[in-house]
Order: C-alpha cells, then sequence, then structure tokens
C-alpha cells in the first residue's frame, strides 16, 4: 500500500490484516516500486497524490515492467475534479479508482476481488 497519509494507511491496515491479509506500508511511488521489485504482492493499492512519484506515475511503472504489467492495482483518489482523468487510467492501465471517502467494507471488497481475479490487466483487458 502506498499513500502519504499515515491515518488513511493505517485504517486500511486494519481494514485488510482483518481479513488475513499481510500488507506492506510505504511513503510514496518511488517506495513502492522499490518494494515491488524484491517483494511478490498479490495487488496494490496506491493513493494519486504522493510525494515524489504519485499514484499515476507509478501505475506507468508497473505497466512498463514485465514482473508488474499485470499487478491489480486499486487507486483511492479524493480528487473529484480529476474524475475523467481517473476513468481513464481505469481504461488504459486496467486498475479500479475508488474515491475517497470509502468505507473499510469497499476496500475490503476490492482487494478480495482483484485478488480473485477481478480487476488488473490480464481479467479486464
Amino acid at each position: 500500500m502506498a499513500d502519504d497519509d499515515g491515518d488513511l494507511r493505517l485504517l486500511i491496515h486494519y481494514a485488510l490484516t482483518a481479513d488475513g491479509f499481510d500488507i506492506v506500508e510505504v511513503h510514496d511511488g518511488a517506495e513502492a516500486l522499490t518494494v515491488l521489485e524484491s517483494t511478490e504482492a498479490a495487488a496494490l493499492v496506491t493513493d494519486i497524490a504522493m510525494p515524489r512519484l504519485d499514484g499515476i506515475g507509478l501505475v506507468a511503472a508497473l505497466r512498463r515492467q514485465p514482473r508488474t504489467v499485470e499487478l491489480p492495482v486499486i487507486v483511492i483518489t479524493g480528487l473529484s475534479r480529476e474524475e475523467e482523468r481517473m476513468r481513464q487510467l481505469e481504461r488504459d492501465a486496467y486498475v479500479h479508482v475508488l474515491c475517497k471517502p470509502f468505507s473499510p467494507t469497499e476496500i475490503r471488497s476490492l482487494i478480495v476481488s482483484a485478488v480473485d481475479g477481478g480487476v488488473g490487466h490480464a481479467t479486464t483487458g
């Protein structure tokens, strides 16, 4: 999970570890890329607005790497003014966009769907 908001990371952490998921938390997209180079991940949850490398840059980098080209990605955003850009991201990069605020149930449902093949390049492309 990549997000510079520690409170949101904590909320997502509790929501997902309660269901048995192992969570790796990072502060931004650059850290996420570093971690994903050496860690096998079932899915990625990332914010859009982050320092150093934002969520859109992170998704673009992931889609260029053979190892992560099909990694299911859930992008979370509070930027309603970016709605059309987010929908384009869903179509082009095969991600799911989740707008803030969202409930723990919503994020859990999306992660389960992603891990089971419901979100990601291979199944929606």
